[in-house]
């Protein structure tokens, strides 16, 4: 059986376990009903001085059905943020969580509705606003007519009605949303989210100025963005989106056959994935990921020598602008990877600090006599200087560059290295994209692996800095979770590392309970309201997927195909399709330069 299958018969017996909420709506308002009806006869036989002992007993069983009834609807009203966002997280929780039953407290009222600003009209929300203004239009005549002897005219009991019954639905209707919901759903989301961030602030980091927005005040600021965001009760990005991922240089430069491979630029560019689309297209992808595209003193674009202009070798930001259009018009998204944490040696902002140390760029980098080159550069690689995202002005500077992309209409970005970016910076960074288009998707690269400075990354929490640096086991997953708040989705790295040792020790991918069960305890962390993982097997700083399976072209399309089986956007590396593959490992000797050339090959179009 497979997980889809499982999944819908999960999803169907809740279904059926459920006692229909229309039933139940209405055994409320026939509750309230009787008792208003009740209540209002033993007033108006005080009024008009009937039994005693009659009226004592009316309001005794209308105040008891009363009670009941608003009790049951408030219950209904309290549960429904909880039970939404129950229902939302199902696709990550667990077989043994599926299989239990949710409470009854579930509006089945179609969604066009809850979301509408006119739901206060729904009949189980609007009967309570008509007794409560009758209530008050009543006690009002009462008052008076006990004080004076005299009850109110008609016309003036249905214009006083009528007039404190707006007053009522507008009240209920903003205050519904305002307090109900938030003792509800936000309520919860804030008392988890704090249970999962903590209260310990421990900025440890050499190269850390402030205290990351995680703790203490800083935390709340980040919760009503979230709560915006989980609000409109919809997916951040649809759990079928296939990403392909694209090294501009090594994917189509015009060439008949595939050049020689090099660490040195070989010629593909921006017109060479427009040229290619509808290849993309017909490999059933509907999302492309760019590698940088400015000015770079590499290949690979990750050595950016200029933020503001488009990388000659690959073309211009006209050639940009037409590939967004091409795209958009096959209902392509495009996503870009951004890079905040560094730039190369011979980016002009970073030349002007180090030769003129009045300079304003100055603050914008870390000087320091102690290191090679008197600067701290990217995990100790000599001609990467890491910025100081810490100086307000390079942070704006930083932000405006991918605030472009996003008034391009870039449709995502990718945050490399975001283990080595503040907190904080990436809070601004959301913040702002998300302010010129709330739909931008953002996420991160966040891969402890391989690290040569530790002091240069940003940990949430001292313990976290210690599970790092011993490797303790989980680490990434636990790694993974720390950017809930500040990103839309991850980079799923320990959804690979799961992968990878089912398909080394060539185990049946498809089928396996076990697999399915590791792979729903890890999945059970996400949501696909807040914070997705992005599946993906192999990538340009990993070895290929098929040199982990040894060269079985089967293997490698069964594990591609179950990837992108799951309810979960997943990421195919260019040239991954066709069985490009490596040998040997990048990883076989850490001293060999340039060895990610060989996961970077040319792609061939013969």
């Amino acid at each position: 059986m497979s997980l889809q299958t499982k999944i819908n018969e999960n999803v169907d017996y809740l279904y059926n376990n459920q006692v229909d909420e229309t039933a139940h709506q209405n055994h409320r308002i026939t509750w309230i009903i009787a008792a208003q009806t009740l209540l209002f006869t033993g007033f108006c036989s005080i009024i008009d001085d009937g039994s005693q002992n009659i009226i004592a007993l009316l309001i005794s069983v209308g105040v008891c059905l009363s009670i009941s009834g608003i009790y049951s609807m408030l219950v209904g009203e309290l549960s429904l943020g909880i039970i939404l966002e129950k229902w939302g997280d199902y696709s990550s929780k667990s077989i043994r969580q599926k299989r239990r039953v949710i409470p009854h407290h579930v509006i089945l009222a179609p969604p066009t509705v809850l979301k509408s600003k006119w739901q206060f009209l729904m009949l189980y929300k609007f009967m309570p606003n008509v007794f409560c203004a009758a209530w008050l239009m009543l006690l009002t005549n009462y008052s008076i007519y006990a004080c004076n002897g005299i009850p109110l005219s008609k016309e003036i009991l249905i214009a006083g009605f009528c007039a404190i019954l707006i007053v009522i639905c507008l009240l209920s209707s903003v205050l519904g949303k305002h307090l109900l919901y938030q003792w509800s759903y936000y309520d919860t989301l804030d008392k988890r989210t704090q249970a999962i961030v903590g209260n310990n602030c421990r900025c440890n980091h050499r190269y850390s100025r402030h205290c990351n927005p995680y703790c203490g005040s800083h935390y709340k600021t980040t919760i009503p963005f979230i709560r915006t965001h989980r609000k409109q009760c919809k997916p951040i990005i649809s759990s079928g989106t296939r990403i392909y991922h694209i090294m501009i240089d090594r994917f189509n430069g015009g060439w008949a056959s595939p050049p020689e491979n090099a660490s040195s630029f070989l010629g593909g560019n921006i017109n060479g994935i427009i040229d290619r689309l509808d290849y993309i297209l017909s490999k059933h992808f509907d999302t492309i990921l760019l590698t940088p595209f400015y000015s770079s003193n590499a290949y690979h674009g990750y050595h950016i020598t200029d933020f503001e202009e488009v990388d000659s070798h690959f073309g211009s930001w006209e050639d940009f602008s037409r590939l967004l259009i091409e795209a958009h018009r096959r209902g392509m998204k495009v996503f870009c990877d951004f890079v905040p944490n560094h730039c190369h040696f011979n980016n002009k902002i970073f030349q002007e600090a180090l030769n003129n140390p009045s300079s304003r760029y100055r603050e914008w980098f870390y000087f320091d006599a102690s290191r090679l080159g008197g600067f701290v550069s990217y995990q100790n690689y000599p001609d990467l200087p890491k910025i100081n995202l810490y100086n307000s002005e390079a942070i704006n500077y930083v932000v405006e560059q991918a605030a472009r992309l996003a008034r391009l209409g870039v449709d995502g970005l990718r945050i490399d290295h975001a283990i080595g970016v503040p907190f904080d910076f990436l809070r601004v960074l959301r913040n702002r994209l998300k302010s010129i288009n709330s739909n931008i998707f953002i996420f991160g690269e966040v891969w402890p692996e391989h690290l040569n400075d530790y002091s240069q990354v940003e940990f949430i929490s001292a313990e976290r800095k210690a599970e790092v640096m011993h490797n303790n086991d989980n680490v990434q997953e636990n790694i993974q979770l720390d950017y809930r708040l500040v990103f839309d989705g991850i980079l799923d790295f320990r959804f690979r590392d799961i992968m990878l040792q089912r398909i080394v020790a060539n185990d049946n991918i498809w089928n396996n309970d076990e697999l399915v069960e590791e792979l729903n305890e890890h999945f059970s962390n996400y949501s696909p309201y807040s914070f997705v993982p992005l599946l993906f097997l192999d990538n340009h700083d990993l070895d290929r997927l098929m040199y982990y399976c040894n060269g079985d072209t089967n293997r490698a399309d069964r594990a591609i195909s179950y990837m992108q089986s799951l309810n979960y956007p997943s990421i195919v590396y260019y040239g991954t399709e066709c069985h490009l593959t490596n040998y040997p490992s990048i990883f076989s000797n850490n001293s060999e330069s340039n060895a990610d050339v060989r996961v970077r090959q040319p792609m061939d179009w013969r």
